[in-house]
Parts: structure tokens; C-alpha cells; sequence
């Protein structure tokens, strides 16, 4: 089946009709067969019905005699004068006979050599075949005759060729004569010549047929294949214009208005690609550019942390002498010491600026521990407090004070919510009615272990369906240019999913959203922070 499948559709199409037509080939070659020896069967059985006429003619010729008392060792005048009109009227083929004769091969009655002995008589072959007759004959059974087929050559003929003879012959015992009729085979089956005659030109014709229907079909089939190869070689070429004419009338018709129906999505998909991937390097471009941007802040960090560090050293320096004059300084004296007390906080207030800068830009690793949820929320509301206030949001909070401390880094963390406040901050602003922002936390469960969850929802527009399944892919943004780079979220969804957390999106049409984002919890009775498990 692998090998028909590999062959071309000509090749098919020819294994197909043979298939079908040449079992109806061999029965028509066994129809001719079986017919064929039908014919046979029904001329020979003419020429033995002519000896066993003649014998029934014979056998009435004796009976007579008997009756009328005539000697019985031979036939009477008039009976050979019978039995020669009898014979003279049998026709075998076209120029076949009958004719009578003795035992020792004398012609009793023949056509043209009756009185002659033939029994030295040769076919074409050398074969004395009258002997050979004049031997069988009395063997015979009663009732049957013999057969005998000899070439003869007919001295008469205009090839001189010899042809062969069929002769069936009988024995009558009353008058010790042989009775035979025959004639050329080609006159005898006469008939079948012309059945094969005719027959043989519609096998022929059948084959021929067969092989006309093979290349017709096969034209007629391939030349659309053909033409849709092409057309898909072209599409896949680059040519999205290609299209295929056929007739519509047909399954080939049909196929072409699916192909071309295809090639126009494709057409369309192709433009639609084109414009997405503009629209991506556009979106990267501007990545690019804030990536830049980060990288400076990065520097700028760098060069604030050294700042901080070469500010330290002189300020613990006056630090040091402040109160060296603090000690030594007269006790009495008010107004140096108010004067030293000013440049104390100062110095103070000065250090906290410092450690705040050193702090801020240290780029500290990963390092989750059991921490209160409150401690990166708090500093993530310090830095946005003031920010929300200046939008006229209100800020509900409920942190429980029985909530168990949660695994996780607080300066990660801290960007986590920093984000998420800020983007509910921006929806808001959208919005013309109260502003709400609500910050709850409860116990909750991770995959069996203990956690807990802290959601933000906000009293903004809410978040369409469409955007709700892109909003956690890096670059993806609904802000206008300048104001965000689509990274927020997927950073935060990135640190939720360090954490061994879970991060979730509600946001009913019109109703606002809640972002509600899942922690590991430390489990109840454990003091020492766990070790981090390897990714």
C-alpha cells in the first residue's frame, strides 16, 4: 500500500483501470474460450450426426432388403443408387463430402473416385491415414464413431499449402463398409472464425480504451494538482497575491476557493504580523531607551554611595571634635552650649541622610527570612503616603496583629507593593467619583501550607477581560508614552514567584480591581528562618 501510494497519479489511475478491467478481460477471454469450445463441440458433433444419418439410411437400406427376401451379403442396385442421391445431398463446410467405403479401402460411393481403392492413400505428413481408418473402424463400439484429423494438401488450392482435415467415420457391420463425412477444419468451424473475427477487435479495443481513459483522466485530474502546486510553491515563495482560476463546478473548483480563501488569510495574517512586529520593535526601542535610563540611575547610585562614604569620614570627624568642645567648654557658658547643641542634630541629621544613601543605593541579594508583613508594607506607604494624598485617595488599612511573619525578602517585597500602589494611584486618576484604596491582609493557605494574603483593591474602572490575560507579559502597557514601560507588573509577578508565592487579578466590569498577592507563611513553632530551597 506504502509503494501505490508513492506512485504518481498516471501510474494510479493505470493500476486502478487494470485492476478493475482485467479480471473483466479474463472473463471475457474465458467466455471466448468456453464459446469457442461450444463451436467445436457443435460442428463436430454435425459431421458425427451426418455418419450416424447415413449409418440410420444404411440400416433402413439392409432392413428393406431383408424383407424383400434379397441376398444379404451385399446392397441391392437400387440401394446404391439410394444411398448416392442421399449422399449427394449432404453439404459438409464448402467443399467437404461423405462417401462409402470397404473394408480393404475400395470407394463404394464418392463424389468423383468411386471404384478406387485409397488405401495406399498419404496426408501431408507421409501418414497412410485411410489405412489407419480401415483398422479402427471395426474396433469401434456399437453405436460410436471415430475421429481422425490429417493434414491435406489441396493439389486445387492456390498456395498448395496443406490445411487440416477433420473426419469422423463408423463401421456397418451388415455390409462390412466404412461410413465417413468430412472437410477442412477452417470450413467446419466456420462459425468460430467469425465470433473470433469479431471478438477480438473488442478486446483490443477494450485495452485501448483502458490506456485512452488512463491519459485522459490522468490530464484531467493533474493539470489542476498541477496548478495548485504551483500556486502553493508561489505563496510559499513570498508572492501572498498568487491565486488559482479553476472552474467552480467541481471538487477541484471547491479546493481552488479553499486555497484561495487560505492564501488571502494568509495575505491578511502576514500584514498583521508585519504591523505587531513594527508596533514590538517600536515598544523595544523605547525598553531600550528606558534600560538606558536605568543604567544611568545605576551609576548615579554608584556615585551617591561613594559620596556618602567621603561625606562619612569628615562628618564623623566633627562629630568627634564637637564634642571634644562640648567637654572642654565651660558649663556656664549657655549660649556656646545652645550653639553645640545646633551643631549636634545637625551632624545627626546629617548621618541619617547618609545611612539613608548608603542604604538606598546598596544592591543587596535575595535573602528571604520570617519578616512582619507590615515592615516592607509600612516603607512602601512612606514613600507613596504623601503621593496618595496629593491624588486625594483615601487609604484603608487592616493588617491584623496576630498575623504570622512571612518568608520573604523586604526590599523585594517593598517593590512588589510599591508597584502595585502606584498602579492602583493610576487607574484612579481616571476615575471622576471617591477614591479608595483598601489594603487588607489575612491568614490564608499555599498549596496546604500556611501564608498569607494581602490584597490592594482600589475604586478605579476596573481592568477589561482582553488585558487581563496580557498584563503580567514584560512590555505590556495601557499607560500613554512617558509615564510606563510595561515591566512593572512582570518584575513583581517575577518576585511573587521567587517568593514561592502566588499572585492573583480580580477586577469585576466597572467595579475596580484587587490585586492579591499569596506569601509563605512561617510555620507555626519555628524560630530559626529557614533555608532557602534550591531552585
Amino acid at each position: 500500500m506504502s509503494r501505490f501510494r508513492e506512485l504518481r497519479v498516471r501510474t494510479r489511475l493505470a493500476v486502478t483501470f487494470g485492476a478493475v478491467l482485467l479480471p473483466l478481460l479474463a472473463a471475457e477471454l474465458l467466455a471466448i474460450w468456453s464459446f469457442r469450445r461450444g463451436l467445436t463441440d457443435a460442428a463436430e458433433l454435425e459431421l458425427t450426426n451426418i455418419v450416424d444419418h447415413l449409418y440410420r439410411v444404411c440400416a433402413s437400406q439392409h432392413a428393406r432388403a431383408r424383407r424383400a427376401g434379397a441376398p444379404l451379403d451385399g446392397p441391392r442396385a437400387e440401394d446404391l443408387a439410394f444411398l448416392r442421391d442421399v449422399l449427394g445431398s449432404f453439404q459438409v463446410g464448402r467443399t467437404g463430402y461423405a462417401y462409402v467405403m470397404e473394408a480393404d479401402g475400395t470407394l463404394v460411393i464418392h463424389p468423383s473416385l468411386a471404384g478406387r481403392n485409397i488405401l495406399d492413400s498419404r496426408d501431408s505428413d507421409g501418414v497412410r491415414f485411410i489405412e489407419r481408418i480401415c483398422e479402427d473402424a471395426p474396433r469401434l463400439p456399437d453405436g460410436r464413431a471415430g475421429t481422425i484429423r490429417y493434414p491435406w494438401r489441396d493439389e486445387a488450392g492456390d498456395d498448395g499449402a496443406p490445411r487440416m482435415k477433420i473426419l469422423k467415420y463408423r463401421w456397418f457391420v451388415p455390409w462390412g463398409w466404412v461410413l465417413a463425412a468430412g472437410s477442412y477444419e477452417e470450413e467446419v468451424y466456420g462459425a468460430l472464425g467469425r465470433v473470433e473475427l469479431y471478438v477480438l477487435p473488442l478486446v483490443v479495443a477494450s485495452i485501448v480504451l483502458v490506456a485512452v481513459l488512463t491519459l485522459a483522466l490522468s490530464r484531467w485530474i493533474t493539470r489542476p494538482l498541477r496548478q495548485l502546486a504551483d500556486a502553493a510553491a508561489a505563496l510559499a515563495g513570498g508572492d501572498l497575491e498568487r491565486r488559482v482560476e479553476l472552474p467552480a463546478g467541481d471538487e477541484f473548483g471547491a479546493l481552488a476557493q479553499v486555497f484561495n480563501a487560505m492564501a488571502e488569510q494568509i495575505r491578511l495574517k502576514t500584514l498583521e504580523l508585519e504591523r505587531r512586529v513594527d508596533e514590538r520593535t517600536e515598544e523595544l526601542r523605547v525598553a531600550q531607551a528606558r534600560l538606558v535610563q536605568s543604567m544611568k540611575l545605576r551609576a548615579m547610585g554608584d556615585l551617591v554611595a561613594g559620596v556618602a562614604h567621603e561625606v562619612n569620614n569628615p562628618l564623623m570627624a566633627s562629630t568627634t571634635m564637637l564634642h571634644v568642645l562640648a567637654r572642654e567648654s565651660a558649663t556656664d557658658d549657655a549660649a556656646l552650649q545652645r550653639r553645640l547643641d545646633v551643631l549636634r542634630r545637625c551632624n545627626d541629621r546629617i548621618g541619617r541622610i547618609v545611612s539613608h544613601l548608603r542604604d538606598f543605593s546598596r544592591q543587596s541579594e535575595f535573602e528571604p527570612r520570617p519578616i512582619p508583613l507590615a515592615l516592607p508594607l509600612d516603607n512602601a506607604l512612606l514613600i507613596t503616603g504623601q503621593q496618595l494624598l496629593n491624588h486625594q485617595v483615601e487609604l484603608r488599612r487592616e493588617l491584623p496583629d496576630d498575623l504570622p511573619r512571612v518568608v520573604g525578602d523586604p526590599n523585594t517585597l517593598e517593590q512588589v507593593f510599591l508597584n502595585l500602589i502606584a498602579n492602583a494611584r493610576d487607574a484612579m486618576d481616571r476615575t471622576e467619583g471617591p477614591r479608595v484604596l483598601a489594603i487588607r491582609a489575612v491568614p490564608a493557605e499555599l498549596d496546604g501550607r500556611p501564608a498569607v494574603a494581602v490584597s490592594f483593591t482600589d475604586s478605579g474602572p476596573g481592568i477589561p477581560e482582553e488585558v487581563r490575560e496580557k498584563m503580567f507579559e514584560p512590555f505590556f502597557t495601557t499607560k500613554e508614552v512617558g509615564r510606563g514601560t510595561g515591566l512593572g507588573l512582570s518584575i513583581a509577578y517575577g518576585i511573587v514567584e521567587q517568593h514561592r508565592g502566588r499572585i492573583e487579578v480580580e477586577s469585576p466590569p466597572g467595579q475596580g480591581a484587587t490585586f492579591r498577592v499569596v506569601l509563605p507563611a512561617q510555620p507555626a513553632g519555628q524560630t530559626e528562618p529557614p533555608q532557602e530551597e534550591p531552585s
